[in-house]
C-alpha cells in the first residue's frame, strides 16, 4: 500500500508538471499548483476531481485508482498533440 500510494503521488506530481509545460507556464511551488492548473486551458475535464480520487485510496480501492491514474495519463497525453513520445512500448 505504502509504495503503490507513493507511485500514484509521484506520477501525480508528472502530470501536473506535464500540465503546466503544456500551458507554458512555471511552477513555484506546490501548494497552489492545482489551483492553477484548474484555471488553465489545456487541462483534463474534472482535473481536480480525477486528482481526489486518485489519491484517496484505500487497500479495496487501490487498483481502481491505478486505473483511474491510467485514464488521467491518457488523456494528458492526448493534450500533448503528439509531442509525447514514449521511451519504451509498454
Amino acid at each position: 500500500m505504502y509504495n503503490t500510494v507513493g507511485c500514484l503521488t509521484r506520477a501525480m506530481y508528472s502530470i501536473v508538471s506535464t500540465l503546466f509545460a503544456l500551458n507554458e507556464i512555471y511552477p513555484m511551488g506546490d501548494k497552489r499548483a492545482i489551483e492553477i492548473v484548474e484555471k488553465t486551458k489545456n487541462k483534463p475535464i474534472n482535473f481536480t476531481n480525477k486528482i481526489n480520487a486518485i489519491l484517496s485510496c484505500d487497500k479495496k480501492s487501490l487498483a481502481e485508482n491505478v486505473r483511474l491514474l491510467k485514464l488521467l495519463f491518457n488523456e494528458t497525453v492526448e493534450l500533448a498533440n503528439g509531442q509525447y513520445k514514449p521511451y519504451y512500448k509498454l
